[in-house]
């Protein structure tokens, strides 16, 4: 099995959504911005100086463009965009 094939392509589009989607929802819950006075690798983060109102926005933001993102990853992978070149089209013949 190739990365090339249809299924393993959206089957990892699918984990990203996810992934983006359940860290929305965590964002979106916070009650505290959690980048105040972290640093990595020595450098501040950035982020720190956000109101959490803005966080919870960007979880939003998060929350409603992943199902978005997945639905243009199966529209690619079943072909409705035409042949995408390094994609197997999923076809259910």
């Amino acid at each position: 099995m190739a990365l090339t094939d249809g299924w393993v392509f959206l089957s990892i589009t699918a984990l990203i959504a996810i992934g983006v989607f359940l860290n929305g929802v965590r964002f979106s819950r916070m009650r505290k911005n959690p980048f105040v006075g972290r640093s990595l690798f020595g450098q501040p983060i950035q982020g720190g100086e956000l109101s959490i109102r803005h966080i919870q926005w960007i979880g939003k933001i998060q929350m409603i463009f992943a199902p978005i993102f997945l639905l243009f990853a199966v529209s690619m992978t079943f072909g409705f965009f035409g042949p995408v070149e390094g994609i197997t089209i999923i076809k259910f013949n």
